[in-house]
């Protein structure tokens, strides 16, 4: 399995939406378990939008 997190401004790099990288590696491979291991909550304007966002890389899988 592969995770992805979410990371703002610093040593490890810019990591800013790990929704578009974990969309990137699901169009790429289909036997690799993809877990999104961290998503910052208050960055977003609205939990709905987290919500949908998931269900995105759901349907594209």
């Amino acid at each position: 399995g592969i995770g992805v997190n979410e990371h703002h401004q610093n040593a490890y790099g810019m990591m800013p939406s790990p929704i578009v990288t974990a969309s990137a590696l699901a169009r790429r491979t289909s036997r690799i378990k993809i877990a999104i291991l961290g998503s910052a909550l208050p960055l977003r304007e609205h939990p709905l939008t987290l919500a949908e966002e998931h269900a995105m890389i759901d349907n594209i899988t």
